[in-house]
């Protein structure tokens, strides 16, 4: 299967003029039909006209703003030679940094050393464990847990493996030998119980350097003893367990609620679009890249305008627990399901939203967006009696579906692998994920014609009012 047969492009949308730049549109590369891999602009610099043999221009971008440009087989193969480019240049920069990146972050001795993150030891260049088949020059003294400081080696079932003299302890481990009970240190509140240490064969002088080295990287535990109501002291909350820490019951139980259909659809913002993290806040918003992913993926199911967007999908974008609802006027229709979702949508066919203002906000947990759109709907594209014109807002609640899902399941021994929808799986390699979970639909009557009030009976009196006094 072929790129031009794998992804298509998008409806080009206009794009503000600029005082210096010409007109511009904005396209969209989509995987499938459902997944945004890339947007990007297309100008006459980008797209230039395109020439026959003869020297004639046979297709050029229009001249106008209000014109919207058309594609045939050569320009979209054009655009995708683009996208091609693009993305060959996006993967040799990434390539770039992490190499420079791994030269520049090096140890505390001055080493250069890239770490594998799937082992727990680094490596280097030329041996296995770090050595190149050559004896260092350090002295027995200055080896961790190896050498007595006097230049002699312990027996050989005292000494250590040979990726144990370089390595790296990175885990909070319980040193286990045969000779002397260690004493037993309770860990600092926060920290996870002592792991069983791999390296348990060591002598007594090598496991009381162990011992050291690891404790002397963990502040030592309050004294509980000595403690007094009155004293003030800070007492670090218990750590909150990650999905990947809990027992398999829970794993299974919170995996089973938190997973989507199988044939769910994601609103995705890819991972080059999240904007630049502001000083003093933990991580950047997605709420404005969110958003207009959303508009643009959401309201051209109604009108046909992007290619391949069925009606039929659209209640796929929802969660399993979401709610939906229209306001036309005074009437009110609230649904909850995917089957009453999706015949709640069906009943909007057809209709063209435009688009006026949008309001996008971080949720205060910071795992989804808020969004809010105004604007106008015409519910009938070719003004067959019925249709009206009315103005509308548009409430909807995005959540994200992080990568949680996916840690839990490694933490699974991948038995749920196979149950996670392929969209997921292709959406969290490519960017953020989110889904509706509030929709609130709002069509305001004031443009949809005149309305005739019900009268209000007035009350009958049933005897002749009093004259006040005073009068004849």
């Amino acid at each position: 299967m072929t790129m031009e047969d794998r992804h298509t492009i998008s409806e080009p949308r206009p794009v503000e003029k600029n005082a210096n730049d010409g007109f511009s549109w904005e396209v969209d590369i989509l995987r499938d039909d459902t997944v945004i891999v890339d947007t990007f602009l297309l100008n006459s610099d980008v797209l230039p006209p395109r020439i026959n043999k003869k020297g004639k221009v046979v297709w050029k971008l229009p001249d106008r703003g209000d014109k919207l440009p058309s594609f045939g087989s050569e320009d979209r193969r054009r655009i995708l030679d683009i996208f091609r480019e693009r993305k060959k240049k996006r993967k040799q920069e990434k390539k770039k940094m992490s190499f420079s990146s791994c030269q520049d972050e090096g140890p505390e001795n001055g080493e250069s050393e890239c770490f594998d993150s799937s082992s727990a030891y680094p490596e280097k260049k030329g041996g296995v464990c770090g050595h190149d088949g050559k004896e260092d020059d350090e002295s027995n003294g200055d080896r961790d847990f190896v050498g007595n400081g006097n230049g002699q080696q312990q027996d050989q079932n005292n000494t250590l493996p040979e990726c144990g003299r370089r390595a790296v302890v990175d885990t909070f481990k319980e040193p286990q030998h045969t000779y002397q009970p260690l004493p037993s240190i309770l860990p600092p509140p926060g920290l996870s119980a002592p792991l069983r240490s791999t390296c348990h064969e060591a002598g007594p002088h090598q496991s009381q350097q162990l011992y050291n080295h690891l404790h002397s990287r963990v502040p030592n535990a309050p004294d509980l003893s000595g403690m007094n109501l009155n004293d003030s002291m800070e007492i670090s909350p218990p750590s909150r367990p990650k999905l990947a820490d809990v027992g398999p019951s829970m794993s299974s139980q919170i995996l089973s609620i938190e997973l989507p259909q199988s044939d769910s659809l994601f609103i995705t913002v890819p991972r080059y679009e999240r904007p630049e993290r502001i000083h003093g806040q933990p991580e950047s918003s997605l709420a404005v890249p969110a958003a207009r992913h959303f508009i643009a993926k959401y309201y051209s199911h109604f009108d046909g305008t992007t290619p391949g967007a069925q009606l039929g999908d659209l209640f796929r974008y929802y969660t399993l627990k979401a709610q939906k609802s229209v306001s036309i006027g005074g009437a009110h229709s609230v649904v909850t399901g995917r089957g009453d979702i999706a015949a709640q949508i069906s009943s909007l066919a057809g209709t063209a939203f435009v688009v006026r203002g949008v309001v996008a906000q971080d949720t205060a947990d910071g795992k989804g967006v808020h969004i809010l759109v105004t604007g106008t709907a015409i519910t009938s594209l070719s003004g067959s009696p019925g249709g009206v014109v009315a103005n509308f807002a548009h409430s909807i609640s995005l959540v994200s579906v992080g990568d949680e899902i996916l840690r839990g399941i490694n933490g699974d021994a991948g038995r749920k692998r196979d149950s996670i929808c392929p969209a997921l799986l292709v959406a969290l390699e490519f960017g953020f994920p989110f889904q509706i979970h509030n929709d609130a639909l709002a069509l305001l009557s004031g443009d949809a014609g005149a309305v005739t009030p019900n009268p209000i009976p007035q009350p009958t009196q049933q005897q002749q009012p009093q004259q006040p006094p005073g009068l004849f």
